[in-house]
């Protein structure tokens, strides 16, 4: 079993897949997919704990314990805000106005049946906005504007919450957590070539390190893949054309990450570890109207980040507009000034070569609904495509589905060598 991964995405499954005695090789291309912090790699989406497997748990803690958020996943809306397990949770319900059963939905599990799904796709918007709001924050489709998006697939909002100051000594504990569960490990890598065999099977890989002349050709009786389709573009060209044959999705939106400043007053202590604010609910979810604003290791400093079009992300006067009229807005909403910019958004400072593809896309919703994934009889993608949106909970779920179909695969490959031999 080879398994291709960055930044992390591929070692629950990895570990999963030792602990059945699957034998595992995981090549980390990390370092061949552009600049970034490892909080640019994270991402603005925090966990919930519920449905998480012991080997994905454990996958979370084993690089850097993270941090609960004691009232849940937090919003701060016009009206102030709304945490999701606090003790005024309810009554801020009431005065929101959202329905009981929109608030399970939100809460606990995704509507299934079709009258549900109705409702929700042509109810009246003030009683169906927070559940759209939630699954637009966490998908992986350029969709702003209120209204029905995707309607399945919720994740559950009431259950614990959880979020990781990263860092790149936090990294190199999970490749050791992988090697001690044994793993085979390749850091450093980049892959520059495939071969197959016939029309649907792959068969190898090129593999370099970094700092070697030469490669390694790595055979394999199955691969699951861990990168988009621009990130696999961004590592190869030549790779691209022959794992993606009938092209990749270019992401339509991303999200990118400043660091604040704050001025040590007792606002800024107030503020939670995560919190998504939306001034209004029925403007455009993006820019100054959608953002994440979360605490980091040092008290004085916030990462910040926001969604915008793909096609600005590198025009440094567009980004860092947006950025300052954010700074504006939570100056104005905790009424004290001093806020200022510690770290630019790396678009803004890096060329796009440099920084490489968006490590949190947006993808067109109409062309990821019709877009048609390799289906090669070896091969299992878990690209942001293919996941049913962003962040460590979507990744794991489709982790897991992957995970067991393989086991299932070897267990069967594996008796019937038993009975030949």
């Amino acid at each position: 079993m080879l398994i291709v991964s960055a930044f992390g995405r591929g070692h629950a499954l990895a570990m999963e897949l030792a602990q059945s005695e699957v034998p595992v090789l995981l090549v980390d291309v990390s370092g061949s997919l552009g600049t970034a912090a490892a909080e640019d790699e994270e991402g603005p989406f925090g966990f919930f704990s519920q449905g998480l497997r012991q080997t994905e748990s454990q996958r979370l803690l084993e690089d850097q314990a993270p941090l609960m958020q004691v009232n849940g996943f937090t919003w701060v809306f016009g009206e102030g805000p709304f945490e999701m397990k606090g003790p005024l949770t309810m009554d801020h319900r009431v005065q929101l106005r959202i329905p009981e059963n929109v608030w399970n939905w939100v809460c606990f599990a995704s509507p299934s049946a079709n009258r549900d799904l109705q409702f929700l796709a042509e109810g009246e918007f003030d009683q169906t906005w927070l559940y759209h709001l939630a699954r637009s924050f966490f998908a992986n489709e350029w969709n702003t504007f209120q209204g029905p998006g995707l309607l399945t697939g919720s994740l559950p909002l009431a259950s614990d919450f959880f979020v990781r100051s990263m860092s790149r000594a936090a990294r190199k504990k999970s490749f050791e957590a992988l090697r001690r569960s044994g793993v085979q490990v390749r850091e450093g890598a980049s892959v520059v070539d495939l071969a197959k065999i016939g029309s649907g099977v792959l068969q190898s890989l090129e593999v370099r390190l970094e700092n070697s002349d030469t490669a390694e050709l790595l055979t394999f009786d199955h691969l699951v893949w861990f990168l988009s389709g621009e990130e696999t573009e961004k590592m190869s060209q030549r790779l691209r054309e022959k794992m993606f044959e009938k092209g990749i999705l270019q992401a339509k939106g991303s999200w990118v990450r400043a660091r604040l400043k704050w001025p040590a007053l007792p606002q800024r202590e107030c503020l939670p570890l995560h919190s998504v604010w939306v001034t209004d609910r029925v403007l455009p979810w993006s820019h100054q109207n959608l953002f994440v604003l979360q605490r980091t290791t040092n008290a004085d400093l916030f990462d910040l980040w926001f969604r915008i079009p793909e096609t600005f992300r590198f025009q440094k006067e567009y980004v860092l507009r947006h950025l300052q009229e954010i700074q504006g807005l939570l100056e104005r909403r905790l009424g004290f000034q001093g806020i200022e910019v510690n770290d630019p958004p790396l678009c803004a400072v890096l060329p796009p070569q440099a920084v490489g593809p968006a490590r949190h896309p947006l993808f067109d919703p109409q062309e990821l609904a019709a877009y048609s994934p390799p289906h090669w009889t070896n091969f299992d993608w878990v690209g942001a495509e293919a996941c049913q949106g962003l962040g460590w909970n979507y990744l794991l779920i489709k982790a897991r589905k992957v995970g067991s179909d393989v086991l299932e695969k070897w267990k069967q490959s594996r008796l019937r060598a038993e009975r030949l031999a």
